[in-house]
């Protein structure tokens, strides 16, 4: 009970790591010595797997999430790109680090639009990496959309069509009339 429970530990601990390559491979690993474990009783070895799985789940779709939406970027080559910190599976943050990374995709300008209280060390960071920063708390749907429009106005063309990568949440899509299924979105 002891060796297996000590595995779904270290596996829950790695769950929100983005360390994407060791911390994919220390998960195969804890995989293999579950699977060289003493079995246990039904309930508790099925109670135990379902935390184990339930971990490394969540670390994968982090995964594919934070991969996909690069992989967007990078396809697409979008003239600005909206992103919110906060979204299920997703950090912003990750976001902003990997396109800093790549000289070809690190002038893309970011605008990001956001609902999360920012300490002075994320504040800092955002003030260095993205062009602009839109606190959502307390703007209504016209105040925030015409806070949009202007930081765009910066990065667009007088036609203002530009294409825009929109990493924002589902949720609010409907503000900004974003497309479910569309990444490129033209503002006017």
């Amino acid at each position: 009970l002891i060796e297996k429970e000590k595995i779904v530990s270290e596996a829950e601990s790695l769950a929100l790591s983005e360390s994407w390559k060791s911390t994919g491979d220390r998960l195969k690993t804890l995989l293999d010595e579950w699977k060289s474990a003493p079995r246990l009783d039904k309930a508790a070895d099925a109670e135990l797997w379902k935390r184990f799985s339930s971990s490394r789940n969540k670390f994968d779709k982090r995964r594919r999430t934070h991969f996909a939406a690069l992989e967007a970027v990078y396809r697409q080559r979008p003239d600005a790109i909206l992103l919110d910190l906060m979204m299920p599976h997703l950090d912003g943050f990750g976001v902003i680090e990997q396109l800093q990374r790549d000289s070809q995709y690190g002038n893309i300008p970011i605008i990001v639009v956001t609902a999360k209280d920012l300490t002075a060390e994320e504040a800092a960071l955002l003030q260095q990496n993205v062009a602009h920063v839109i606190q959502k708390q307390g703007l209504a749907g016209e105040t925030l959309l015409r806070e949009l429009q202007t930081a765009l106005q910066k990065y667009g063309s007088t036609g203002f069509n530009k294409k825009v990568w929109n990493v924002i949440p589902s949720e609010a899509r409907n503000l900004f009339d974003c497309p479910r299924d569309s990444s490129r979105k033209n503002i006017a």
